[in-house]
């Protein structure tokens, strides 16, 4: 079934986002018990990886390495740039729902499915984060071997 490596680098993020939520909706992790300080703190450092992502991607696809100038050609650029591009969408998805859990009315009791949404979005934006920030590093190892 993934027996491609490109096929489990694409899918592995969404797959092991949707176990960890599994896991939480199974034990019934609540959010409710540390709201404020998990959300604020959530929210802090989503906000950090998403500006760290953004200038990430513009150094790496500003550079005009070999190895930039080699995904080029062989148009596997656009796939990387899909990586980053993915990382800083979930991200700002995470974001935009912790805001939306710190808004709502403290009367409203945050129920299991909102805590499983929040465990997905928030193990899906590290492990796409993860995944760009592996695959630059990388790229930038080999432009400085390259001199």
């Amino acid at each position: 079934m993934f027996g491609n490596s490109l096929t489990r680098e694409r899918v592995y993020p969404y797959i092991l986002a949707l176990l960890l939520a599994g896991v939480a909706y199974q034990y019934q992790f609540d959010l409710s018990k540390y709201q404020t300080d998990v959300l604020d703190n959530s929210t802090t450092i989503t906000s950090i990886f998403i500006g760290f992502l953004g200038t990430l991607a513009g150094i790496v696809f500003g550079s005009n390495t070999k190895a930039i100038r080699f995904m080029r050609k062989i148009n596997k650029l656009s796939g990387f740039y899909s990586y980053s591009w993915a990382a800083i969408n979930w991200s700002f998805a995470f974001l935009v729902y912790n805001i939306f859990l710190q808004l709502s009315p403290s009367t409203l009791r945050i129920s299991a499915l909102y805590t499983t949404a929040w465990a997905f979005l928030g193990a899906l934006s590290l492990l796409l984060t993860y995944r760009f920030i592996t695959i630059s590093i990388k790229l930038l190892h080999a432009s400085v071997n390259e001199q």
